[in-house]
């Protein structure tokens, strides 16, 4: 007994010592830990200010007829892709859309076609979703709320450029399925969640350009 009282005094006199060791340790995780809790809304701002003054294609990536217009030097540019995919210049999104019956399609990082919507060589809604917390970066829409009504979306569907105007950008609940309703006009609607929780759903309609 007198040698097992001898080594727990040991322990707790070794564990007293070490304590405001760890304690130590613990305040400067801590500290780091609120730093970043707190800088963290800033990062997505900081990382399309960067991609901004990187990007020499100004968010047009490949090369199109709106490329051209905006008069980007093709040679800075990549070939129409071969798989389908959205284009945001004004916000750096680059995404591939990909096709999927679930939500589960949306893991992957991507942007997202819903099944039963339009398609751009039709007629109607061609309704295309993507994550906006997930993964942040050029293949989400975390900047969605930054887009205004007259700005550009350039859809590349089956290595065909399709260009549409913002008309519209609103919130609405996600009970809401009329944002995937067919329409007798040709439309693109892009839509991600909205707040931290989720509790509403960002919308953003275009309509397509005419060539005059």
């Amino acid at each position: 007994m007198a040698i097992m009282k001898k080594v727990t005094i040991k322990r707790q006199s070794k564990l007293n010592r070490n304590l405001p060791r760890i304690n130590k340790i613990l305040s400067f995780i801590l500290f780091f830990l609120s730093i970043y809790i707190m800088i963290s809304p800033f990062i997505p701002e900081l990382e399309l200010l960067l991609n901004r003054q990187q990007d020499e294609t100004q968010g047009f990536v490949y090369k199109s007829t709106s490329a051209e217009v905006a008069g980007v030097d093709e040679e800075k540019l990549k070939p129409i892709p071969k798989e389908n995919r959205v284009v945001i210049p004004a916000i750096n999104v680059d995404a591939e859309i990909l096709e999927g019956e679930t939500i589960d399609v949306l893991n992957e990082g991507q942007a997202w076609r819903r099944p039963l919507t339009s398609s751009p060589e039709k007629s109607g809604n061609t309704v295309v979703v993507g994550h906006r917390y997930f993964g942040q970066g050029k293949n989400t829409f975390y900047h969605l709320n930054k887009l205004t009504s007259g700005e550009e979306i350039i859809v590349f569907w089956e290595e065909k450029e399709y260009k549409y105007k913002i008309e519209r950008v609103y919130e609405t609940n996600p009970e809401d399925i009329s944002v995937e309703a067919s329409t007798n006009e040709d439309i693109l609607t892009l839509y991600t969640c909205s707040g931290l929780s989720a509790e509403k759903r960002l919308i953003v309609v275009a309509k397509p350009v005419t060539e005059s």
